[in-house]
């Protein structure tokens, strides 16, 4: 392919996307998930740095420069351009630059032919400089999108097998029809042999039972190979992404990663009902066209003459049609991601009368996805189209030159109809075959999307072999510590800090200085850009997950509860936990205050994110299911910020309880009486006091 086109997935994937093409250009298929990992893409997007840095990894030579126009027509190409257009920064690749145009690749847009004057409009003067490396021949290449699509289907391909032969049997006795139309016509109707009457209506019975038959076991096989894909894909994408480490989910919008699941769907119907049809429909339109050369070899060159026009056709389409069709899907989850954060949000949105501002912006990014579909579809019907006017013009065809041949003699009336018949048995699967190709682009694209979530890794596969998974006592040390999300500015930088076990220690910091952040590396919810961490004296990495998960309590400045009871909340972190042992975490952090005056107490149901409990009453759940795990490490992250002076008492008594035994970290703009306090700003250690 000379300018390979490689559409972005999401809003955020540009900069992936350019590298996927740059990559594709040589020769070599990297998927953009891939490279959104290895650049750092977040919520906002790649930054330069990150996407040389990418660049760099996949097996190119990566050099961000600012250019002139002038300077422009030197450069190597293919080369990478910061593109502003639509008030977006965005990323494009250059493939060629000549006096009267620039050849690019917009993963928004595809292929683009732009007047030089059009393309310095919306360049910013910045590139990103590719230069091939040896090590790029050596990258390991995704799956193209065909092998995902396939890759669904072989786990259940003698489920899919016998469906199969149910549709070609099935196909074989509607062919039947046309022979016993040629006998009606022939024999009886027109030789009056009444007997043979009774044995061709016995035979068409038998075939119309059979036909039945295969009918209803193909459609019982369909329906049982289309759950078996919904498990493997939907349960298979929500198994995939628990796996996925959190960098995944912090730099995606929640809608981005729940469109995948409406892309299962996409495959299910593909897999299960067109993918099939089409194998069925090839093979039908080969057979009967082959019976009808072989009766007739002129009236069948006549029949079918305008059928490799319609193939043509629906050739010429594919391309335009997939490309909105993907930018539709990216649309989509535009839209989704906007709905998601409009529901999370309503009462911000309600307080500050932002009702219509909001309904303004989703009904801007909903018209650019309807536009996509719109667009699509329509080259959906164009094919439609051209498919009936075929269908038309083949049946016009055949009746003129047939009647031709029957008023000579050469043709019998029964040899016509059997023929018609078989033109409508062949004309509609051609017909059908031109009108899959917009599903099975759609099936396509979508395990495209779901395909790259699967080939991240999970984060199990960082575990170490003989991870270290025993009690621990709590001590602590940050060994030359810095941490970024992706290509950012550090947000920790060269951070030494050494807590002993039993512990109590206070860190405060202004907003955006990474506290919060310090302490999710004690449990590997996110990596350091350099330096260790270690615990007991041994470095987090040589941890099992479960271990540091199950000695690593959080009370999170944000509480999440899950849509169960209050018990079940609790005993989150401990599910065979005693109702004793409930009660007891369930007093020491004052939630039994409040359960006495519910009606079901513990069995209480919190609701969606717990929101049916005030803030503070969420709070005291979520201390109460720490305590519950009694982790050798306890990080509470503003625990008093909802609560309470009576409710801030119970948990500076845990704290106390805790001293000397168990370590503790709160972070809080308050601090409360710890043994030793903290002050991280400017990404370092400002201040210690005891």
């Amino acid at each position: 392919m000379r300018y390979p086109i490689v559409q972005q997935h999401d809003a955020t994937d540009c900069g992936p996307a350019v590298l996927a093409m740059a990559a594709a250009h040589h020769g070599r298929r990297v998927s953009i998930a891939k490279l959104r990992e290895l650049a750092g893409t977040d919520r906002q997007g790649t930054n330069l740095a990150g996407l040389a840095t990418a660049a760099e990894q996949v097996g190119f030579q990566a050099k961000p420069v600012r250019a002139t126009r002038e300077a422009l027509e030197q450069i190597p190409l293919p080369a990478i351009a910061h593109w502003r257009e639509d008030n977006r920064n965005h990323f494009v690749i250059i493939y060629k630059i000549s006096p009267k145009q620039l050849i690019i690749g917009d993963p928004a847009r595809g292929l683009r032919k732009l007047a030089p004057d059009d393309f310095h409009k919306n360049w910013t003067g910045i590139l990103v400089l590719l230069a091939p490396a040896a090590r790029l021949r050596d990258i390991i290449q995704s799956k193209s999108s065909f092998s995902r699509l396939c890759s669904l289907v072989l786990p259940h391909r003698r489920l899919f097998l016998d469906a199969l032969i149910a549709a070609v049997l099935l196909t074989v006795l509607g062919l039947t029809s046309s022979f016993f139309i040629q006998a009606l016509v022939d024999f009886v109707f027109i030789l009056g042999r009444k007997p043979a009457l009774n044995w061709l209506g016995l035979g068409m019975l038998l075939v119309t039972l059979a036909r039945v038959g295969f009918l209803g076991l193909r459609s019982y096989l369909l329906t049982h190979l289309s759950q078996r894909i919904d498990a493997e894909t939907v349960l298979g994408y929500h198994r995939h992404l628990l796996g996925l480490p959190l960098i995944f989910f912090s730099s995606r919008r929640t809608g981005e990663i729940l469109s995948r699941l409406n892309d299962a769907i996409k495959i299910r119907i593909a897999v299960s009902a067109t993918t099939l049809s089409v194998i069925v429909d090839t093979l039908l339109v080969v057979t009967t066209g082959a019976i009808m050369a072989w009766l007739n070899w002129d009236l069948a060159l006549r029949s079918l003459q305008l059928a490799p026009l319609l193939a043509v056709v629906v050739w010429l389409l594919n391309a335009p049609m997939k490309r909105h069709q993907r930018t539709a899907m990216e649309k989509g989850a535009e839209v989704e991601a906007q709905m998601v954060e409009t529901i999370g949000a309503i009462q911000t949105i309600k307080a500050f009368r932002a009702e219509t501002r909001i309904q303004v912006r989703t009904e801007a990014r909903f018209d650019e996805m309807l536009d996509a579909a719109f667009r699509s579809q329509l080259l959906a019907v164009h094919s439609t189209t051209v498919s009936s006017l075929m269908v038309g013009l083949s049946t016009l065809s055949l009746l003129w030159s047939g009647g031709h041949q029957v008023l000579a003699g050469t043709l019998t009336v029964g040899q016509l109809m059997a023929f018609h018949t078989m033109l409508g048995t062949i004309l509609g699967p051609i017909e059908r075959l031109a009108n899959a190709n917009q599903s099975i682009q759609d099936a396509i694209i979508a395990a495209d999307r779901l395909g790259e979530i699967f080939e991240l890794d999970p984060e199990l596969q960082k575990q170490r072999d003989n991870a270290v998974d025993h009690a621990v006592t709590g001590s602590i040390e940050f060994q030359g510590v810095t941490f970024r999300y992706g290509s950012r500015a550090p947000i920790i930088q060269n951070l030494n800090l050494r807590i002993e076990a039993g512990e109590c220690l206070g860190i405060i910091g202004e907003s955006g200085s990474g506290k919060t952040t310090l302490v999710s590396l004690l449990a590997r919810f996110f990596e350091p850009a350099s330096g260790r961490v270690l615990i007991d004296g041994i470095d987090v990495q040589d941890y099992s997950f479960d271990c540091l998960r199950r000695e690593i309590a959080f009370v999170p400045q944000e509480i999440v509860l899950l849509n169960g009871s209050i018990a079940d909340n609790i005993r989150f972190g401990r599910p065979d936990a005693s109702p004793e042992d409930i009660r007891a975490a369930a007093k020491a952090a004052r939630v039994d205050e409040f359960v006495e005056r519910l009606p079901l107490g513990y069995e209480t149901v919190v609701g969606e994110r717990g929101l049916s409990l005030s803030g503070g009453e969420r709070q005291r759940v979520a201390i109460a299911r720490a305590i519950l795990m009694n982790p050798a490490i306890l990080v509470l992250d503003e625990p008093t910020s909802h609560l309470d002076s009576q409710s801030e008492l119970a948990v500076q008594s845990l704290i106390d309880q805790r001293r000397g035994t168990r370590t503790t970290i709160v972070i809080s703009h308050r601090p409360l009486n710890v043994s030793r306090i903290i002050d991280l700003n400017e990404n370092r250690i400002c201040a210690v006091a005891s």
